[in-house]
């Protein structure tokens, strides 16, 4: 998911919460799958509902900053 589509959603009446919600599942489950399919095992950790809150917050922060001026 990425912010275009976040923008799209939050304009369709999503909440930060629900967007998050969204954003955090799709990119465990892209990493789960990376996980299990890739020879060289990634580090990368699962991301936790606070970190997910925080990217969705930051692009439509951005987008409505953007907007304004």
């Amino acid at each position: 998911m990425d912010e275009e589509e976040i923008i799209k959603k939050w304009k369709q009446g999503y909440g930060k919460m629900a967007l998050s919600i969204i954003y955090k599942r799709i990119y465990n489950q892209n990493l789960k799958m990376m996980k299990l399919y890739s020879k060289n095992k990634t580090k990368e950790n699962y991301m936790s509902s606070l970190d997910a809150l925080k990217h969705v917050e930051k692009v439509i922060y951005n987008y409505i900053k953007q907007m304004s001026h």
